[in-house]
């Protein structure tokens, strides 16, 4: 990616996910996807999935074989303990992606 280009660091809540998803939420979610896909190629930095509910991991570990290993390697599922590890990864100050400790020493 040439310099200047900003990756995303995307941050998903997947608190009270249904085992039967509402059709127009799929429908914007699909829409998102195709998107992102379109318009911002090679963006993702990495996503994470917070509050991810036991029946999610089965469903990702049939789905992830299907994916690019760089594209797999982005995706992090996380339970409720979510905080330290994006507290690692994302400033909780300015929301860079520098950890707190490298965010306030590059000020």
């Amino acid at each position: 990616m040439r310099p200047g280009v900003e990756k995303q660091i995307i941050i998903c809540d997947l608190k009270g996910l249904s085992m039967w998803p509402h059709n127009a939420a799929m429908k914007v979610f699909r829409e998102t996807i195709r998107i992102d896909q379109a318009y911002y190629p090679e963006r993702l930095k990495v996503l994470y999935m917070i509050n991810a509910p036991w029946i999610f991991r089965p469903i990702w570990a049939m789905v992830r074989p299907w994916l690019d290993p760089v594209t797999k390697d982005k995706f992090h599922i996380l339970g409720g303990g979510y905080i330290d590890t994006l507290l690692e990864h994302v400033c909780c100050v300015c929301g860079c992606a520098f950890s707190l400790d490298v965010c306030m020493t590059l000020l």
